[in-house]
């Protein structure tokens, strides 16, 4: 059976893309979650749009990474310096 809520494009799949992202509790970022739902969901729905999406979200959880590996990269930096100086 297919509704607004379970559509069929999640429905004939054997583990929805929801099931699958609540089973594994915090692992994903809301971002992986929602490339793991259009990959899921592109052969059943939207096709090459849905990809696109997930490589959107992907491309935006590599962004936020690379950002934070920086920031952390200029914080250990400064706290090498601070050590020496003291």
């Amino acid at each position: 059976m297919s509704s607004a809520i379970e559509p069929k494009h999640y429905t004939e799949m054997k583990i929805s893309p929801l099931e699958y992202i609540e089973a594994n509790g915090n692992e994903f970022t809301w971002s992986i979650a929602n490339v793991i739902k259009y990959v899921s969901r592109y052969k059943r729905k939207n096709g090459l749009e849905d990809l696109k999406k997930a490589r959107w979200y992907l491309n935006h959880e590599i962004e936020n990474l690379e950002k934070s590996i920086a920031e952390n990269s200029i914080s250990e930096f400064a706290r090498r310096i601070h050590e020496k100086n003291i």
